[in-house]
């Protein structure tokens, strides 16, 4: 009988991403998991965009992984991917790269176009704001902007303009932050005002790495689907569906925070399509919301005998380097 088996295969850190803790902090919190489960632990740090070679707390195996932005082109679908590969060639690294360097490209293009419409944004604040805080700043979107912009008073009341909004709100950063945010993403319910066409992607195809991903033997878990179809289950359905067709999605997420029935479709698809679960906390470092748990916890609505099975065939992969056809 196997040893217990714990998991978190989606986390985040500050070093490539938008995560809180360092790699170094990370660790340290690993340490109570670690000495509970006698070191038998899968722990994967999948920064956004950011492929990664080395796990410093498994001794186990070692694996690269990656949360990559996706856009099907085909259905104008978006969705985060998690990518789990025995290594990743040099082009994968370079395709996330170009990403990441257009993310920042933007940012900064976004902040003179701010200055633009007279909202107060100094640049080199900014990135030491974020420094300061835990964030490495040339990993900083637009999520990290909107942040900074709105916690200035003048920049709320500019954002407050009668001819933008059609309903009252209670003084709420949230909304502030969600506002700007939308100020600054393309198609949104403002961009008419302002948003430029120069604005460079920083999503990828899905085929862009599937192709590679079916000559190579990767799982590729379509990731927080609860937040990902914010219409529902059946967008899920639909889109899961394509994904596994198109871009041979062979795994989904079971993300910590999902309710009992996204639990039951989730399950249900993947005996449907004889897909492999992976479980994720999504936990950026910060308090718990509604989309990120805590470091290394698991959904409560499913079985250990569940968790253990799916957790067990995913290190059997790695560890023994089978495929994937090998294990399911």
């Amino acid at each position: 009988m196997n040893s217990p088996l714990a998991t978190d295969m989606h986390f985040h850190s500050s070093s490539r991403s938008d995560g809180k803790r360092s790699l170094e902090e990370l660790e340290s919190d690993l340490v109570p998991t670690i000495e509970k489960f006698n070191g038998n632990l899968i722990a994967v740090l999948t920064d956004h965009n950011s492929a990664r070679t080395k796990m410093l707390w498994d001794t186990y195996f070692t694996c690269a992984w990656v949360e990559v932005s996706t856009f099907d082109s085909k259905y104008q679908t978006y969705a985060h991917l998690l990518f789990y590969a025995q290594d990743f060639s040099s082009l994968v690294d370079e395709t996330l790269s170009g990403v990441r360097q257009a993310q920042m490209r933007n940012v900064w293009k976004n902040i003179q176009q701010l200055h633009e419409h007279w909202f107060d944004v100094n640049t080199e604040d900014f990135a030491k704001f974020f420094s300061k805080k835990w964030y490495n700043p040339r990993n900083l979107n637009n999520f990290q902007l909107a942040r900074y912009v709105m916690a200035n008073e003048n920049n709320r009341k500019l954002a407050w303009e009668p001819h933008l909004l059609d309903r009252e709100i209670e003084n709420c950063i949230d909304w502030y932050v969600d506002f700007m945010k939308g100020f600054l993403k393309y198609n949104s319910d403002y961009s008419e005002y302002w948003y430029s066409d120069e604005k460079e992607t920083v999503w990828i195809e899905p085929t862009q790495l599937s192709e590679i991903a079916i000559r190579e033997n990767w799982i590729i878990s379509f990731a927080h689907p609860q937040v990902t179809c914010r219409d529902g289950i059946e967008q899920f359905r639909r889109m899961f569906r394509r994904y596994h067709q198109d871009y041979q999605v062979n795994a989904i997420e079971i993300p910590a925070v999902a309710n009992d029935r996204w639990i039951e479709v989730i399950i249900s698809l993947a005996k449907e399509y004889n897909c492999l679960l992976t479980f994720g906390s999504d936990s950026h470092g910060y308090p718990a919301d509604a989309d990120h748990w805590d470091l290394m916890k698991v959904n409560r609505h499913i079985t250990r005998s569940l968790h253990q099975e799916h957790a067990y065939t995913f290190r059997e992969m790695f560890c023994e380097k089978k495929t994937f056809a090998q294990v399911l």
